[in-house]
């Protein structure tokens, strides 16, 4: 019995947000769902459920916890 994800949503927070939207477009193949200068949200063509969004660092519309960049 195969199991089907519907969806999935994860955010990180990176200063590298063009480099990061770079890798999962031209490498990994993902599509931009929705953009602006802080923030992209992508999903796999594969599986249009799910999600991975990315953030810059400390933008004053994130609650705290997610003002940091992850190492």
């Amino acid at each position: 019995m195969k199991t089907e994800l519907k969806k999935i949503n994860g955010g990180v927070i990176t200063s590298k947000l063009k480099e990061t939207k770079r890798f999962y477009t031209e490498i990994l193949g993902f599509k931009i769902k929705y953009e602006a200068d802080w923030y992209c949200l992508m999903h796999c063509p594969d599986n249009p459920g799910s999600e991975i969004a990315f953030l810059t660092p400390n933008h004053p519309s994130q609650a705290p916890i997610f003002q940091s960049e992850y190492q």
